[in-house]
């Protein structure tokens, strides 16, 4: 891992840190990390989670911790870190400074099909069997916002208040916040 200071005048930048401890590291990195106030928190192929401070590259004392195997991405919802394993469909909440993770909030038991994204406050993912599912960190609750759908391939975009997806079967779909398909094309 490492931090790059870019210049405003350009393309130009320079190496601030680099992190490849193998005390630090003790597997390959698996996807992007997630920034939040002075903390880089970087998932790993092993299930591990490792936390940087931003400022120098050195390790946070307490981590790395150890969630599910096949952790791909991270994000920040504030006082959570969320950890998504793409494999096996896993979510784990975790605290922002100490870790901590527990069992997972939610077990899907299918690959998520592109990057979780959030709207309207709740967690989105996109199954490999069709599905979209909505989870509501603060409720912990997972609703199921569109099944038996063909499977979506790429990140959705989010327009007003419409969420527009590309599809398997080469459409494009579009579904209110209810859940309710709007349009197709």
């Amino acid at each position: 891992a490492c931090c790059l200071h870019a210049s405003p005048a350009g393309a130009e930048s320079e190496l601030v840190w680099k992190q490849n401890s193998p005390q630090v590291f003790q597997s390959r990195i698996n996807g992007g990390g997630a920034v939040y106030e002075n903390r880089f928190y970087i998932p790993c192929l092993d299930g591990s989670i490792v936390c940087l401070d931003a400022q120098s590259g050195e390790a946070v004392p307490g981590w790395p911790v150890q969630v599910g195997g096949g952790v791909r991405w991270l994000l920040v919802n504030e006082p959570f870190l969320v950890a998504v394993c793409r494999d096996s469909g896993q979510v784990y909440l975790l605290d922002l400074l100490r870790g901590q993770p527990g069992e997972p909030l939610v077990s899907l038991h299918t690959r998520i099909s592109c990057r979780p994204f959030f709207w309207k406050n709740k967690l989105f993912l996109c199954t490999e069997d069709g599905r979209i599912v909505k989870i509501d960190l603060r409720q912990r609750l997972a609703t199921e916002f569109v099944r038996d759908f063909t499977r979506i391939l790429a990140q959705p975009s989010l327009r007003k208040n419409l969420l527009i997806a590309g599809a398997q079967d080469h459409a494009l779909y579009a579904w209110d916040e209810n859940g309710q398909l709007v349009w197709q094309s």
